[in-house]
């Protein structure tokens, strides 16, 4: 999701980059959080790096179901045509 207000640089040093309402998972390196960010499994249908087999959509009990955020300038429709509505999911679809 985009970002919605302050929050720590990222460690490349710069401070045009705000990290905020993001859900982390995996990765050899701690993330860096801002506010409303999250580590948890986002529970993928079906991550793969296999673009045939990857389904990046989300499983029913998803911790990022819901938990996205509106902004004016976010898009209305997810990557399926569906309406993002007022409480988006975090991620594409």
């Amino acid at each position: 999701m985009l970002p919605a207000g302050p929050s720590k640089p990222p460690p490349t040093g710069s401070t045009n980059v705000v990290f905020s309402h993001n859900l982390h998972w995996g990765g050899n390196v701690a993330p860096t959080l801002g506010e409303g960010d999250r580590i948890a499994d986002p529970a993928f249908v079906n991550p793969s790096r296999d673009p045939k087999a990857a389904n990046f959509r989300l499983k029913p009990g998803s911790p990022a179901l819901g938990a996205g955020i509106s902004l004016p300038f976010s898009p209305f429709l997810n990557l399926d045509g569906k309406s993002r509505g007022d409480k988006p999911d975090r991620g594409a679809y």
